[in-house]
């Protein structure tokens, strides 16, 4: 009776004495067997049978420490990194609460995330910026707020204050500048804002930052790329530091990220995002008068209420068209459309992780 009263005593005191923590499981099997190596910045955590993958990581990220860092001031402290070979999911990124960068190391089977660059080494500069990114904000009253708070602060300073545009507008800026790729130097990486700027006008702030139900919105990479890009041109390199360093130090002041980019530029981020807009609706303009167009015709109307995407055109013998669906209020569909418009489901594909459609004979894959 005594030794279970004891027992039920710490049981009631025991949450008191454990953290709380944000986690992702992933999708390693238990099977797997970890190991790790160290470098003087990195700690990274890999499946046995990555060793030299895991080395080269390692090297890339301290050999990239510095020029990863420049233009932010700013020298982020030893991270873990943990590596993921067991899923066909493309991805990266860099939370907080723990901090860690997670990479999935296999590659995306077309080229539109890399143009180019080895898969790795994208994920590399991309996601060690975000590290540079935190560490920028780490000082004065945020840092004071990490000794209450633990490692949520700081995300929670960032979004409160930063928006996504520039946290991935950044990384692809430092990925273009810094390797012989990155998304950057593809003219296709404009395509999506420069066909809207031009067929349907430039749409306000608020609407371009947060979507929109009914209208096509490029994302935030595409459009974080040329804000963040041409500030640091019309501005100087080092307006962005200047930006973030404060925000991380006086927190609490009224809109500090906005705040901060008027004291650099002369523009809170809706007049920034009006300024760079206009000047580059009136480069795409004079460039498209001066080219001499092919006539074109629609095949397909949509009668969607909803922004809806057909993609992954595949014609059949018939002439008929097998093209992915996707809409912001159904799941994805491979559907086909005959010679009239008419569509017939072919298949509920929900959730894909890769969206790409090829034919051959009688087989869809």
């Amino acid at each position: 009776m005594k030794r279970s009263c004891i027992v039920m005593f710490v049981l009631c005191f025991l949450p008191f004495a454990l953290s709380a923590q944000y986690f992702n499981p992933g999708t390693d099997p238990a099977s797997v067997r970890w190991n790790q190596v160290r470098s003087q910045h990195f700690r990274i955590i890999y499946p046995r049978n990555l060793d030299s993958q895991a080395v080269y990581i390692a090297n890339a990220l301290e050999y990239f420490r510095i020029p990863g860092s420049a233009s932010m001031e700013a020298l982020p402290g030893k991270w873990p990194v943990i590596l993921h070979n067991r899923t066909i999911i493309s991805s990266a990124n860099t939370p907080y609460a723990p901090k860690r960068i997670e990479m999935i190391t296999t590659p995306p089977q077309d080229n539109e995330d890399t143009f180019g660059q080895d898969w790795i080494d994208q994920l590399i500069i991309h996601e060690f910026r975000h590290t540079v990114q935190y560490a920028s904000v780490d000082r004065g009253m945020t840092k004071a707020f990490t000794y209450l708070l633990g490692q949520q602060a700081l995300p929670g300073i960032l979004g409160l204050f930063v928006p996504w545009w520039f946290i991935e507008g950044d990384a692809v800026v430092t990925e273009t500048a810094n390797s012989q790729t990155g998304r950057g130097r593809v003219p296709a990486y404009e395509m999506k804002l420069r066909s809207q700027f031009l067929e349907r006008g430039i749409y306000r702030y608020d609407k371009a930052v947060n979507g929109s139900f009914r209208d096509f919105i490029p994302d935030c990479y595409e459009l974080g790329y040329l804000m963040v890009g041409h500030t640091r041109e019309e501005f100087g390199r080092e307006t962005w530091s200047r930006v973030m360093r404060r925000t991380g130090n006086i927190p609490l002041m009224m809109v500090p990220f906005s705040n901060t980019l008027f004291k650099e530029t002369g523009y809170g981020k809706s007049r920034l995002y009006d300024h760079i807009t206009s000047n580059l609706y009136n480069i795409w303009f004079s460039a498209d008068s001066s080219l001499s167009l092919t006539n074109l015709s629609k095949e397909l109307h949509s009668k969607e209420r909803f922004y809806t995407n057909y993609t992954q055109p595949v014609i059949i013998e018939d002439g008929r068209i097998i093209v992915l669906k996707k809409s912001i209020d159904d799941i994805p569909r491979i559907v086909v459309i005959d010679s009239t418009g008419k569509e017939s489901i072919l298949f509920n594909a929900g959730p894909l992780t890769d969206d790409n459609l090829s034919s051959s004979a009688n087989l869809l894959c």
